[in-house]
C-alpha cells in the first residue's frame, strides 16, 4: 500500500504503463518545501537533463542523467555527475494538467504545473531557455556570468550488431 502524501489524497497515482506518458515531456515547476523553480526534460529514450534555477542566478545548475520505471511503479532518475548518482525514486500522482513527485526516503516533493509534451530533444545541460535571460541588455546579472557552461551529455553507443 502507498501511503499519499499530505494533501495529496485526491490526486491520482499514476501506475504501470501509465507512468509512459512521462517520457517525451519538459515539465516545469518546483520544489515545495524550498520553492526552487526545476524543469526536467525526458527524451522518449529516457535520456534526461535536470536543471535547477537558484536565487539569483540566470544559469541553470544542470545534470544529465536517465530515467526509468521500477518495478515498484515508481520514476526513477540517475545522474552519473553527481557523487550519490542514485537512483532517485519517486511516487509520481496526476495532479490537474502537471504531477506531483513525491520521494518517500528524503521527503522532497517536486510540483510540476506546466509539461510541454510530445518532446523529442531535450536542450542540452547548461542551455538557456527564453524566459530564464533577464530583457534588459545591460543587465549586471549577465555581465556577472556572459555565458552558460555546456555539459556534454552522455549518448547511448550505437549498437556494433546493426
Amino acid at each position: 500500500m502507498v501511503a499519499l502524501p499530505a494533501s495529496s489524497q485526491e490526486m491520482q497515482l499514476l501506475r504501470g504503463a501509465e507512468l509512459s506518458e512521462l517520457f517525451g515531456t519538459h515539465q516545469f515547476g518546483y520544489e515545495a518545501n524550498s520553492g526552487l523553480r526545476v524543469d526536467e526534460c525526458i527524451e522518449p529514450s529516457g535520456q534526461t537533463v535536470y536543471r535547477t534555477y537558484p536565487e539569483g542566478e540566470i544559469y541553470p545548475y544542470s545534470n544529465p542523467g536517465q530515467m526509468a520505471i521500477s518495478d515498484l511503479d515508481q520514476a526513477c532518475f540517475t545522474y552519473p555527475t553527481i557523487p550519490a548518482p542514485g537512483p532517485y525514486c519517486y511516487w509520481v500522482f496526476r495532479n490537474g494538467d502537471g504531477y506531483v513527485f513525491q520521494q518517500t526516503d528524503f521527503g522532497a516533493r517536486f510540483v510540476i504545473d506546466r509539461v510541454q509534451r510530445g518532446v523529442r530533444d531535450c536542450p542540452e545541460p547548461g542551455e538557456l531557455l527564453s524566459y530564464s535571460v533577464p530583457r534588459e541588455p545591460n543587465s549586471p546579472l549577465l555581465a556577472a556570468r556572459p555565458h552558460a557552461q555546456k555539459v556534454p551529455r552522455p549518448r547511448p553507443l550505437p549498437d556494433a550488431s546493426s
